[in-house]
């Protein structure tokens, strides 16, 4: 069989899905919920649930490891690097979800930042790193 190496720290549902073989999201749902995979909801206020997993332990499930829970080296993979603030396009690319659903979570006061109306260069907002950071905490299945 054939291994492909995924790219993003985090994946979605649909990729589980076809890494696992399952027939249906809530075995996914259920992999989560159990902690035998570590998974994030991302979802804003007017979204329904909304998974994102941590890639590796997508991988350590596949290969009956136990999963690295450590939350400090999760988010490290997620938000590389040590910048105070983080633009929406970044984060969007980082919870592979799209920079609507960014300024959905922006509006609906999950993250706090710096927003410029309008789309184009330099319109994307600047969240603080530490925001994000509280989310994905709160987020943690």
């Amino acid at each position: 069989m054939m291994m492909l190496p995924i790219k993003r720290p985090l994946v979605c549902v649909s990729t589980c899905l076809a890494v696992l073989a399952c027939t249906n999201e809530d075995e996914v749902y259920a992999l989560a919920d159990s902690g035998a995979i570590t998974a994030f909801d991302i979802r804003s206020r007017d979204s329904r649930r909304c998974l994102r997993v941590f890639a590796n332990s997508l991988a350590d499930y596949v290969a009956r490891r136990k999963p690295d829970r450590d939350f400090n080296r999760v988010v490290a993979a997620i938000l590389p690097g040590h910048s105070e603030t983080i633009s929406g396009a970044t984060m969007a690319r980082a919870l592979l979800c799209s920079r609507d659903h960014v300024r959905d979570l922006l509006r609906d006061k999950y993250l706090a930042g710096k927003f410029t109306p309008g789309r184009g260069p330099n319109r994307s907002p600047q969240i603080r790193r530490s925001g994000i950071v509280q989310f994905l905490k709160s987020r943690l299945i």
